[in-house]
């Protein structure tokens, strides 16, 4: 394989190096290398150019599930610091999640007083 990367040779007194792409190199390159895909589908009945438009498609809804990815953390960050601020605004502090056991198994009631979650609890 060719590199496709040339350098100048350097001349008296320059300290400068200057770069260049071979053209004949990265010609053979992509001849040899890019742009070669080998689709295996299981879609028999389907015409070749419906399998490409297929397998391209795969790259535009990756990008839109990025996208909603991305709306989705935006939004819940935004949602955290509306509730921060409307706890902040009546002087409560952070707002917590307050939860209620009615039931416990004898298990769950060992392991709360293992780990001391009573002081945990809401008081009423």
């Amino acid at each position: 394989m060719t590199s496709a990367w040339r350098r100048s040779p350097r001349r008296a007194g320059c300290r400068r190096r200057r770069w260049g792409i071979d053209a004949a190199a990265r010609a053979a390159l992509e001849e040899e290398i890019f742009g070669k895909h080998i689709l295996i589908t299981s879609h028999d009945d389907w015409p070749v150019a419906e399998v490409i438009a297929g397998y391209r498609s795969q790259s535009e809804a990756g990008f839109s599930f990025r996208q909603l990815k991305v709306f989705t953390c935006v939004l819940a960050l935004q949602i955290a610091r509306l509730m921060r601020l409307k706890a902040r605004q009546a002087e409560r502090g952070r707002p917590r999640a307050h939860r209620m056991l009615t039931d416990t198994t004898p298990v769950q009631a060992k392991l709360s007083d293992i780990f001391g979650l009573a002081r945990y609890a809401p008081r009423r």
